[in-house]
């Protein structure tokens, strides 16, 4: 950058140099029109200078803020990038929590439908088995009664016939 700044600087130096040249080639009578003429050309020469390296300096500024702005920019899309991929990142761990969530009810209420399930069987056999005893008592207590009404009844038949006797 300062290289060329040095060279636009010297390129614009050479011009000066060169029209102070053709000037001295018209050398004029009066020495005071010649010394006027010289200052205004330094003061021309030192103009073009001085806005050469305006022109430089302002081209030179422009070219770091864009620099600048391309980085900032470049920085931004980095930045929008990670944001997408950390709430990827969550979103993702998000669904996997839930899941993993939905999966322990399941299995607690598949669990408890399994105990449940096996706590009816036990009932429904524990009241099978007890209805089975009652009627099988009932059917031994119907036969002692039958037993015992048959024996009744022969012991009645028997003291009717002593009672004859």
């Amino acid at each position: 950058k300062k290289q060329l700044n040095n060279s636009i600087i010297s390129r614009i130096s050479e011009e000066s140099d060169n029209l102070t040249t053709i000037s001295n080639n018209n050398i004029s009578v009066n020495p005071v029109i010649n010394n006027v003429r010289r200052s205004k050309e330094e003061i021309i020469k030192k103009k073009n200078l001085s806005v050469a390296e305006l022109r430089e300096q302002r081209r030179l500024e422009n070219a770091e803020a864009a620099a600048f702005n391309a980085e900032a920019e470049r920085t931004r899309r980095e930045v929008i990038e990670l944001r997408k991929k950390l709430s990827e990142r969550f979103r993702k761990a998000k669904v996997e929590r839930e899941q993993k969530l939905r999966q322990e009810h399941l299995k607690k209420v598949e669990s408890e439908i399994q105990f449940k399930s096996l706590v009816h069987v036990e009932h429904k056999q524990t009241l099978k088995e007890n209805e089975d005893a009652r009627r099988r008592m009932s059917i031994a207590d119907r036969a002692k009664l039958r037993k015992n009404n048959l024996e009744g009844k022969e012991r009645m038949r028997m003291m009717a016939i002593q009672e004859e006797e």
